[in-house]
């Protein structure tokens, strides 16, 4: 004889669930990705200031990019922007510089070493990404 049992489970709640779920996976997003630009922010090379104050964050609700080009620009006048990064989809932030010349000191020249702030940063926050990732999804 066999015996077959099936249940249902059923959330009433499903929908804010979701919404919950969401915004604690984009805040452990955005966090880290603050941390990224800070981190950025303080291994780079100082000769005005200007590469040092252009690191911002772009998140689906939230751009820092003013503010960093207009601290940048205040510290080297002469200093070429780049163009804000878009605005992204929900579950992703972008990190990056409001300054044209960070390219050179990230991947160096022929006359300058590479010194990849942003992307040592970038590595450095992974694991913490992580596991901010599984406190969000109440994961171990």
């Amino acid at each position: 004889m066999r015996v077959r049992l099936y249940a249902t489970v059923r959330i009433d709640n499903i929908d804010a669930v979701r919404v919950q779920l969401r915004e604690a996976v984009q805040a452990a997003i955005d966090e880290t990705a603050e941390e990224i630009a800070d981190e950025a922010s303080e291994g780079v090379r100082v000769d005005t200031g200007a590469l040092q104050a252009s690191f911002y964050v772009v998140t689906p609700t939230t751009t820092d990019y003013p503010e960093a080009a207009a601290a940048a620009l205040a510290r080297r006048p002469s200093a070429r922007l780049l163009r804000p990064a878009p605005i992204p989809a929900p579950g992703v932030a972008f990190v990056g510089s409001a300054v044209e010349h960070w390219i050179y000191n990230e991947f160096g020249t022929t006359r300058m070493s590479p010194n990849p702030t942003l992307t040592r940063a970038t590595e450095a926050a992974r694991p913490r990404l992580r596991d901010r990732l599984r406190r969000a999804i109440g994961a171990r």
